[in-house]
């Protein structure tokens, strides 16, 4: 949720979420009154601890142990990054969104096997100006460096959501259909997720979105230092992401049946 005392429970009771999360087996939360910047420290424990409580009732064993996706803007954006830092064997992919910051300011070694995508506002003001960018910039470029399955878009936007919820639910499908295993069942313990080898994937110009068309390519047909480009899942993703990551957006992206996220900010 945006704000620190935001509530986005509302999304939980959206029925085309609830059909999308329907068809992909998987349940919806919403949170309330979460401080992004202390998911890490405490937040993340506080939910967790939630979860596990109600699995003890009997009626939802599999709440213990169900992997996540996760998503948010601004103080969900730092919420979401403290998530999968918190939990990182448990987190199939996230998008941060407009994020005011993060913790922990360098991340795991577990989180940076978890595909993700960073997305920042050039002209989002809360970020004073261009300081977001270099931030985010920094954050993703340090951990590409590290190996991490995360990239950066740039997107010609303020403080909002943008397509930003749209590339996280293509993501999202695809993340659940490539880590998570077939035979998983979270009612009998932990689920292994899949780590995707970071040759399987694309790989992004993080330079070039100002270009036209930002440059994607196969990872074994990428020209140039593959350490610092962006990485991303596979050609679906690739392709969903450079409508994203390009200057005035010549290719779009849209899910026109889903309903924006509200973000009060």
């Amino acid at each position: 949720h945006g704000g620190c005392c935001g509530d986005s429970r509302d999304f939980t009771r959206d029925m085309n979420m609830r059909a999308y999360a329907a068809r992909l087996g998987f349940g919806l939360a919403g949170l309330h009154n979460f401080r992004g910047g202390q998911v890490y420290e405490k937040g993340a424990a506080i939910f967790f601890g939630a979860l596990n409580a109600f699995a003890k009732m009997g009626h939802h064993p599999e709440l213990a142990h169900v992997p996540f996706a996760v998503y948010g803007s601004s103080n969900g954006g730092a919420t979401t990054y403290g998530f999968v830092n918190a939990a990182p064997e448990r987190a199939l992919c996230f998008v941060s969104n407009v994020s005011a910051g993060g913790s922990p300011p360098v991340p795991v070694d577990g989180a940076l096997q978890v595909p993700g995508v960073v997305m920042v506002g050039m002209y989002d003001s809360l970020a004073r100006g261009s300081r977001g960018v270099e931030r985010a910039t920094e954050l993703v470029t340090k951990a590409r460096a590290r190996g991490a399955r995360w990239s950066l878009v740039v997107e010609q936007k303020g403080h909002e959501d943008g397509v930003s919820f749209d590339l996280y639910q293509k993501l999202c499908e695809k993340a659940i259909a490539a880590r998570y295993p077939a035979n998983a069942n979270p009612a009998k313990g932990p689920v292994k997720l899949r780590d995707l080898p970071e040759e399987e994937g694309w790989l992004a110009d993080l330079g070039s979105w100002g270009s036209g068309l930002t440059r994607i390519a196969p990872y074994h047909d990428y020209v140039g230092d593959k350490a610092a480009a962006g990485w991303l899942m596979d050609a679906d993703v690739a392709f969903t992401y450079r409508a994203a990551a390009t200057h005035d957006n010549p290719l779009k992206v849209a899910i026109t049946e889903v309903n924006r996220v509200y973000n009060p900010n």
